[in-house]
């Protein structure tokens, strides 16, 4: 153990949907802000226990009774993405390779232990992904995204410092869960390669709302009402 991480927490509950044995699925966590070991493994730990914890809810024998239903992972990651502007002038989404927590819990490669587990699709990506890809949304039969790109500021973190005061980063995730091997099939023309999250589910809205309160509050108040930002998805099934 690195000898300065803290304990890491994992938080889930199972809601009814609004459809008759419909469920949704919501994983909370929050990683250790100190050890890159930690959250590396933790990544490991929540893909395996998630899928495991899941299948005590759901029939695979009865799918029709019990339905895969969407797996939403939430919560501050504690990583620190730096994000750059590239030669085209657009921003990167994200320095994945920084982070093993990040790499360990959007890979589709098994867990170590070799036992079942999910994948997660990162909502900021798997957002901009959909608005990119080269198949034709009329020819898939499902709905265009809402958005092509993300909206608001692309960092999450922001301490309760103004503008600039600090270097900010992308630390807060809303993710889907999805299994490792995504089925690919054709439709007309076009190829859809099956990133999609568990369900058939995906992501039409990612916002971030920002923290700073510029001009005041109705009580002349001003600055950050917290130290990070709020991030907002909204996702429907295909």
């Amino acid at each position: 153990a690195e000898p300065d991480a803290h304990r890491d927490t994992l938080d889930a509950i199972a809601v009814d949907g609004e459809s008759p044995g419909q469920l949704v699925h919501v994983v909370n966590t929050h990683y250790d802000d100190a050890g890159l070991k930690a959250r590396a493994e933790s990544s490991l730990i929540i893909r395996e226990h998630t899928k495991r914890w899941v299948e005590q809810f759901e029939d695979p024998k009865d799918p029709a009774r019990r339905p895969p239903a969407p797996v939403i992972l939430l919560g501050d990651f504690s990583m620190s993405f730096v994000l750059q502007v590239i030669s085209s002038g657009t921003l990167t989404t994200d320095s994945p390779d920084d982070e093993e927590g990040y790499k360990n819990i959007t890979s589709f490669d098994p867990v170590p232990s070799g036992r079942p587990s999910f994948t997660f699709l990162d909502s900021f990506t798997h957002l901009q992904q959909r608005g990119r890809d080269d198949y034709s949304f009329h020819q898939l039969s499902v709905p265009r995204p809402k958005q092509t790109g993300v909206y608001g500021p692309l960092t999450t973190y922001t301490g309760f410092t103004g503008p600039g005061g600090i270097e900010k980063s992308r630390i807060d995730f809303i993710m889907l869960a999805a299994e490792r091997e995504p089925r690919k099939y054709t439709v007309g023309t076009a190829v859809d390669h099956g990133d999609r999250s568990r369900g058939g589910w995906a992501v039409l809205r990612y916002a971030c709302i920002d923290n700073w309160i510029e001009e005041g509050d109705v009580t002349g108040w001003q600055g950050r009402w917290s130290d990070h930002r709020a991030v907002r998805v909204t996702i429907q099934r295909l």
